[in-house]
């Protein structure tokens, strides 16, 4: 492919439910160093984008081996009763509360309310020509974990919470934890923690319980 072509597509790959690069052997490279420092750079964002995302997509998937939900759903999913975004299918929803438009989507229709930007990796993450836009929906709460190059490496003891409170001052939000490995959460070996933030004035309070 070209190296435009791996760029956009690694980019908005990395917030895909199932993200990976396929190749198969004798042919072209697809690593991507093989396609120059900017698209390099731009994929290394990208991924690092989506490990900080892990405790939203490990608490997602839970969400969706429970309830059926899926992971990654048209725009229409945050207001059904507008049928104008029945027809969108360039940006899409990460779970309830993140809404990513890719950068090179046109005349997207996009649910109405607050859906505010977010730096995911902590720096400006429009500042290539490949991130897409990730907004954070008003009354949302979602947990960000520290940067990891595996996920054998990741885990939840310390994490950033993003917080979008809605008009009255208040937003929630979940975290799914289990061991990561076995089949102990069959037996209840897991843990749900909601968390409930409430602005007052220039103060904000988040509240942390655990089941």
């Amino acid at each position: 492919t070209t190296p435009e072509l791996f760029g956009q597509w690694i980019a908005l790959g990395a917030f895909y439910p199932f993200s990976r690069g396929h190749s198969c052997k004798d042919t072209n490279d697809k690593e991507p160093w093989a396609f120059g420092t900017e698209v390099e750079n731009a994929a290394r964002k990208a991924l690092n984008r989506r490990y900080r995302l892990m405790p939203y997509f490990y608490t997602l998937f839970h969400e969706a081996a429970t309830t059926g939900m899926p992971v990654m759903r048209p725009v229409f999913f945050a207001d059904t009763r507008d049928t104008s975004l029945r027809s969108e299918d360039q940006a899409f929803l990460l779970g309830e509360n993140l809404l990513v438009v890719p950068r090179w989507a046109t005349n997207t229709r996009l649910p109405k309310g607050d859906w505010h930007s977010i730096s995911v990796d902590g720096k400006n993450d429009l500042s290539d020509n490949y991130q897409p836009d990730v907004k954070l929906r008003a009354g949302a709460v979602v947990p960000v974990g520290k940067l990891i190059q595996n996920t054998t490496e990741y885990k939840t003891d310390s994490l950033t919470l993003y917080v979008s409170t809605d008009a009255t001052g208040k937003a929630g939000g979940t975290l799914y934890e289990d061991a990561g490995d076995g089949y102990g959460y069959q037996k209840g070996d897991y843990a749900i923690s909601s968390f409930a933030a409430t602005s007052t004035g220039d103060k904000l309070v988040v509240n942390i319980t655990q089941t």
